[in-house]
C-alpha cells in the first residue's frame, strides 16, 4: 500500500530533475553573486498579517548591481497550517553580464497570489509554498527605456522548505539555531512546448541564527540555474545569501506604564 504521507515530498524531485534536463540542452555561463535582504512580518491579529521584504542582489568581482526587489503582501491564516496571500513586487533588473557596456536598469512589476501549507513534525518543520505571478516589464528599445509596461508571461513557483531545529534556549523559550534546506522550481506560461516552460531552479542550504524571539539571521549558500530571457543560454549562479528576518506581533499586550 502506498504511504500517502510520503507523497508530500515527491514534488521536490521536480525541483531537482527539471534543471538537470535543461542543463543538458543549452550553453551555460557560471557566475558568482551575493544577496542581502530584510524580511518583515507584521502580525495584525490572529488571522491577518502584512509581509514586506527588501532585497539587493549584486555580482562578485566586479561588485555590480544585478537586481533590487521590493515586495509586500497581505496574509490570511486559514487555520490547520494553511495561509493565503495577495501582493505585488517591484524589481529593478540590471544586466545579466556584470561587464556589459550597457548597464540599463529595467523595472518589472509582479502582482502575485500564493498559498502556503505548514507541517510541524516531532523534529522538523516542512513548508510548501505555491505562487502564481504575472510579469510586466518596462518597455525598452535600443538600450533605452520607453513609455509603459508590457505583459510577458505568468510564472508558477513551487517551493518546499525543510527546517531542522538544532539549539534552543530553554530559559527564554527561543530557538537559537536551525538548519534549513529549500528548493524552488519556476515554470513560465506562453511557451510553445513544455520543455520551454522551465524558467529556473534553486537549491538553498543555510543556518538560521536566532537573536531574539522575533529577530533571526538566515545565512547560507544558494545555487540558481536560470534560463536567459531569450532562452539561448542558461546561468549557473553560486550565491552567498544573508537575510534578516524580523517578526513584529501587534497582538501582544503592551506593559502598562506606572508613570503619572
Amino acid at each position: 500500500m502506498v504511504d500517502v504521507h510520503r507523497l508530500k515530498f515527491h514534488p521536490i524531485l521536480l525541483v531537482l530533475l527539471l534543471p538537470l534536463c535543461a542543463h543538458a540542452q543549452r550553453r551555460t555561463i557560471t557566475q558568482q553573486l551575493h544577496w542581502s535582504g530584510y524580511f518583515n512580518t507584521l502580525k495584525l491579529n490572529e488571522r491577518w498579517a502584512v509581509s514586506t521584504d527588501i532585497q539587493e542582489r549584486r555580482f562578485f568581482n566586479p561588485d555590480v548591481h544585478q537586481q533590487f526587489g521590493l515586495r509586500s503582501m497581505i496574509r490570511r491564516d486559514l487555520g490547520r497550517g494553511m495561509d493565503v496571500a495577495l501582493g505585488g513586487a517591484l524589481f529593478l533588473q540590471g544586466a545579466n553580464d556584470p561587464n556589459a557596456a550597457n548597464q540599463l536598469v529595467r523595472p518589472e512589476l509582479r502582482p502575485h497570489a500564493e498559498v502556503t501549507r505548514k507541517i510541524k513534525g516531532p523534529w522538523y518543520r516542512f513548508n510548501q509554498r505555491s505562487r502564481v505571478e504575472a510579469r510586466f516589464f518596462h518597455r525598452e528599445e535600443g538600450g533605452e527605456l520607453t513609455a509603459g509596461y508590457s505583459f510577458t508571461n505568468f510564472r508558477i513557483r513551487y517551493q518546499p522548505v525543510l527546517e531542522i531545529p538544532i539549539l534552543r534556549n530553554a530559559d527564554a523559550g527561543t530557538e537559537r539555531l536551525a538548519f534549513k534546506l529549500a528548493g524552488e522550481l519556476f515554470l513560465r506560461s506562453h511557451v510553445p512546448t513544455f520543455s520551454d516552460a522551465f524558467d529556473q531552479g534553486r537549491l538553498h542550504a543555510s543556518f538560521i541564527i536566532g537573536i531574539t524571539s522575533g529577530l533571526t539571521i538566515d545565512i547560507g549558500y544558494m545555487n540558481m540555474y536560470q534560463r536567459s530571457i531569450g532562452g539561448e543560454v542558461f546561468y549557473n549562479r553560486h550565491l552567498l545569501r544573508v537575510v534578516i528576518q524580523h517578526r513584529i506581533d501587534l497582538t501582544r499586550a503592551r506593559p502598562t506604564s506606572t508613570m503619572g
